[in-house]
């Protein structure tokens, strides 16, 4: 199991409430108890327990129902709903929506153990993780993918500094995409982000679209040894407030 390194992240004793001029962040392991997975699992609806059952390995059908029953937990406390009774749309591309408050936003990533969850009121985002495993690092991926200058960019560094950067880059672009909601419509080499060491965590240039720079705000974090965060949030006026999931906050009285 991942270990979790204390640091901004609060353990609640329940989630507290989400107003506009914030952005909830939420972090969990995905190897839960056998009993904690039996009380996340029973909060899916009939088309997630399908979608689980498509993954080929156990792990991955547990990761899943686990990660969308944490996700349905915290919304539980933000709807004052219970968690088997929130109903889910998506858009054209697959992007989830809550079918009865679509002021509310959110988008969740899991890499390996680790989940990560981000919520919004009146804004869009999206979020991204991965795990820094070496094998995935590769300058051809990235000559096919990121934006001409980008690649560029990560050639000029000490190759000392290229796996981290790749990573950092991979995720913000993963991230901008998701906070759009189009997909893969959106090609990874018609927008730039920044990644360079010491450089502004900034939205570059998306192509054809100088007003998106405008638009978005990114933060780049390591919520535990071994993995990287990107979070791209609609606007600048909000701060983030980071939380620990616990299977403690099962079955607590809704707020």
């Amino acid at each position: 199991m991942e270990t979790i390194v204390p640091s901004t992240w609060f353990v609640p004793p329940l989630p507290p409430a989400l107003s506009a001029a914030e952005v909830h962040l939420w972090r969990a392991v995905l190897d839960v108890p056998h009993a904690t997975f039996l009380s996340l699992e029973k909060n899916l609806d009939p088309q997630e327990l399908a979608r689980a059952g498509r993954f080929c390995f156990k792990v991955d059908q547990r990761r899943y129902i686990v990660a969308h029953g944490i996700l349905r937990s915290i919304l539980s406390h933000y709807l004052g709903a219970p968690a088997a009774e929130i109903q889910m749309t998506h858009n054209a591309y697959g992007k989830p929506r809550l079918a009865g408050d679509p002021e509310i936003s959110f988008n969740l990533s899991h890499s390996n153990n680790l989940l990560v969850l981000a919520f919004a009121r009146g804004r869009e985002l999206g979020i991204d993780v991965e795990y820094i495993r070496p094998e995935l690092f590769d300058m051809q991926v990235a000559h096919r993918y990121f934006a001409s200058r980008e690649f560029h960019a990560l050639q000029s560094l000490p190759p000392h500094l290229r796996q981290n950067a790749f990573f950092e880059c991979w995720t913000r672009k993963e991230a901008y995409i998701k906070a759009r909601g189009e997909g893969l419509s959106i090609p990874l080499d018609e927008f730039e982000v920044s990644f360079l060491p010491d450089e502004p965590l900034i939205v570059l240039q998306v192509y054809g679209n100088p007003a998106e720079s405008c638009r978005w705000s990114i933060q780049s974090l390591n919520p535990c040894p071994g993995y990287v965060v990107a979070l791209v949030v609609e606007g600048f006026d909000w701060k983030r407030l980071s939380f620990e999931w616990h299977p403690g906050l099962l079955g607590r009285p809704i707020c």
